[in-house]
């Protein structure tokens, strides 16, 4: 049987680590009841099994308060609830060009619709200038909104930087954290981060389908709810609660999902935070250096030794989709495409071919590397 080799951790990290799937699994057998919808003990458990990974998620992201943590399904659902929570007609939106479609599409279909204006600052072409960004800013700019590292070229975004230069301007600074979280630290009250919408089946090791929102306090008060429903608190009313989290939770949450959240966050707390980022770092660095060393491949969009999570690659005359069906028939699990970030791929002028992504994770060995490294190589140099 051909080993897995596993490179696609920018799409959902694997392996999970076994405290994930065993308090999963504990919860479904032994307790599996609804939290905030019962008297009984069960009950009472799943209530303090969410407030516990609250309490996790704020301490881990620097949250203003463990109430200010709304879970949802993923970044992509946490975004459209601030977009849509937030932005008012005649509104002004600042982003990138390197943004994921949870990001681009919402705002693009806004912006169609003639909701809001948008303007795009090039990260693609190059690295955050201040006095070009506060040109981008008007009266009406409501929403600063970038991910943190682009899920195409894995270039960080310095978050801190651009939080000091909104910090006393009037917009809502939004950051997806999708490629980040895990990886690199993300203070939000540091940053000046009004939401920090985050994933947890990335690099937080938790489930498919977690993830959430931390919202400042400035955040909190503005923010409109997007879907309204029971939230097993003053049922009596037949309107929405107007505090957090119930504002933005309604129906019933996913308890063994987000249980898993927290004990894939409590992983990363044991293990460092500072050495399971720079695991990733140091594993994308050399399969950088050993793609430099293949003729005809083209790394996009990183120069230098530049910090970056994940790495993609185009290939002189070589379509990548066949290339990675080729390195999947290997072993080496790998994608290829425009990764749900066709802006960013125009931008890069790798549209409408895309590129194919290698995505180290925390499990991944050097040995991995250097085989995923000599296999593209050698499937190169036969097709052609």
């Amino acid at each position: 049987m051909t080993r897995k080799i596993y490179l696609d951790n920018a799409a959902t990290s694997w392996p999970k680590p076994a405290v994930v799937i065993e308090a999963m699994s504990h919860f479904l057998k032994e307790e599996g009841c609804n939290p905030g919808r019962g008297g009984y003990e069960c009950s009472l458990e799943a209530g303090r099994e969410i407030l516990k990974t609250r309490e996790t998620v704020a301490g881990f992201f620097g949250c203003y308060s463990p109430e200010n943590v709304v879970f949802s399904q993923n970044v992509t659902q946490s975004l459209n609830f601030a977009f849509y929570g937030l932005l008012r007609k005649g509104d002004h939106v600042i982003t990138s060009d390197l943004e994921h479609n949870a990001v681009w599409r919402p705002l693009k279909t806004m912006e169609k619709k003639g909701l809001i204006s948008l303007s795009v600052y090039p990260f693609s072409r190059q690295d955050f200038a201040e006095d070009d960004f506060i040109s981008l800013l008007t009266p009406q700019t409501r929403v600063v909104v970038l991910n943190h590292a682009s899920n195409i070229t894995g270039k960080i975004i310095p978050v801190p930087r651009v939080g000091a230069v909104l910090k006393e301007r009037n917009p809502f600074f939004v950051v997806d954290t999708a490629q980040t979280a895990g990886s690199i630290p993300v203070d939000a009250q540091e940053a000046g981060i009004d939401i920090t919408a985050f994933t947890g089946h990335k690099g937080l090791f938790g489930p498919p389908g977690t993830g959430g929102m931390l919202l400042s306090e400035k955040a909190a008060r503005a923010i409109n709810p997007i879907i309204q429903g029971g939230t097993g608190s003053i049922s009596d009313s037949e309107f929405q609660p107007d505090f957090l989290p119930d504002k933005m939770e309604s129906g019933t949450p996913n308890t063994p999902g987000i249980i898993g959240l927290r004990k894939g966050i409590e992983y990363i707390l044991e293990k460092g935070l500072d050495r399971v980022g720079a695991k990733k770092k140091t594993l994308a660095g050399k399969l950088i250096k050993g793609f430099g060393q293949i003729p005809g491949v083209k790394v996009i969009g990183v120069s230098g030794e530049e910090n970056v999570l994940t790495v993609s690659i185009t290939v002189e005359g070589q379509d990548t989709g066949i290339l990675a069906y080729q390195l999947g028939e290997e072993g080496i699990l790998v994608r290829s495409g425009l990764h749900c970030c066709s802006a960013g791929h125009r931008a890069l002028q790798t549209f409408p071919g895309g590129t194919l992504r290698f995505s180290p994770g925390f499990f991944n060995t050097e040995e991995e590397i250097r085989t995923a490294i000599a296999t593209l190589e050698r499937l190169v140099l036969e097709n052609n």
